[in-house]
């Protein structure tokens, strides 16, 4: 799971987070108290992601974002609502 700013730069949010955990109210925040994979699913809470969203400080935020889902795994399934 990451995030792409207008600007290109990816910062990954969390990798390897598959089996259907779910993030439905999860906040991803450099200063969260721990990691994402401190917390148990269904991860509703606010968590430090893998990569630090300092990467995208200075850049502008007008634009297109960009949250890429990728599915290492082809057997499961998944969606984004």
């Amino acid at each position: 799971l990451a995030l792409i700013s207008p600007a290109g730069t990816r910062v990954v949010l969390t990798r390897d987070a598959g089996g259907g955990f779910g993030f439905a109210g999860t906040t991803f925040a450099d200063n969260a108290a721990g990691p994402f994979f401190a917390g148990s699913p269904p991860f509703a809470g606010r968590y430090r992601p893998q990569e630090p969203l300092a990467a995208v400080n200075g850049e502008g935020a007008q634009g297109e974002w960009q949250l890429e889902v990728t599915n290492l795994f082809g057997v499961s399934q998944g969606e984004v609502a």
